[in-house]
């Protein structure tokens, strides 16, 4: 399948919607970009290698986290996994401010109370009042 998906994108230059962060068959093979979605609203877009290299929001980070690493035997470091508590909200009885706060470890009171707007932020589209971006 991912070589028919290869294929579609050369020839027309296709959008194509695939969980490929949860297998990480993505990685520039079969987009450039991509959206990451909470509860139906993107949270963030970056380039691909840039989203698996350093991803800002609290939710790509963990779920990034959960993709299973293969030990190659490199001194590389390895992700640490980032463990998320509570309960998914409703995607029709969202929480106020921001969706992810009821379960994201690095949430402040202006994340209960305001929604964050996608802002361009080091190079990528981000929906979070406390991104992380590598460098700073």
């Amino acid at each position: 399948m991912l070589l028919d998906v290869q294929d579609l994108r050369v020839r027309f230059g296709s959008f194509t919607a695939v969980d490929g962060l949860s297998f990480r068959v993505d990685e520039g093979e079969v987009s450039d970009r991509i959206a990451v979605m909470y509860l139906g609203e993107v949270v963030e877009v970056a380039e691909a290698e840039s989203l698996y290299q350093a991803p800002a929001h609290p939710y790509t980070q963990a779920l990034l986290s959960a993709v299973p690493e293969i030990d190659d035997g490199s001194d590389a470091p390895r992700r640490e996994r980032i463990v998320l508590t509570g309960d998914v909200p409703s995607p029709i009885d969202r929480p106020s401010g921001c969706s992810f706060h009821p379960r994201c470890p690095v949430a402040r009171e202006r994340c209960r109370t305001e929604r964050p707007a996608l802002r361009e932020v080091a190079g990528r589209t981000v929906a979070c009042h406390h991104p992380s971006i590598a460098g700073n």
